[in-house]
């Protein structure tokens, strides 16, 4: 799995590419945590590239919901698969931050 963050204006885009496992749940974690939010008002997470997504996956997704829950950011994520929307629209995930395919 492999994580890109690139920053554009006050809008950061973390891109993921591959299978989220418990491994790549922790590359999130860390990816995560080290983000600066201060100057930022909206962090998308792109899961165009994203092949499967576990609970450690979705956990982190969590996690970072409740960091950015704190501050006056705001989190979606985008270009999701039918399967995985599909997954988390079924855990109310969608109710918390916008989820689009």
């Amino acid at each position: 799995m492999d994580v890109t963050v690139s920053q554009t204006g006050n809008e950061v885009c973390i891109a993921i590419d591959g299978h989220v496992d418990e491994n790549g749940a922790e590359e999130l974690r860390q990816c995560f945590e080290g983000l600066e939010l201060a100057d930022v008002q909206d962090v998308v997470i792109d899961m165009a590239r994203v092949t499967r997504i576990g609970s450690a996956g979705i956990s982190q997704l969590l996690l970072l919901y409740k960091r950015i829950r704190t501050t006056s950011c705001r989190m979606r994520v985008e270009k999701v698969s039918t399967d995985q929307l599909r997954l988390l629209k079924s855990l109310k995930l969608d109710s918390l931050f916008p989820i689009h395919g």
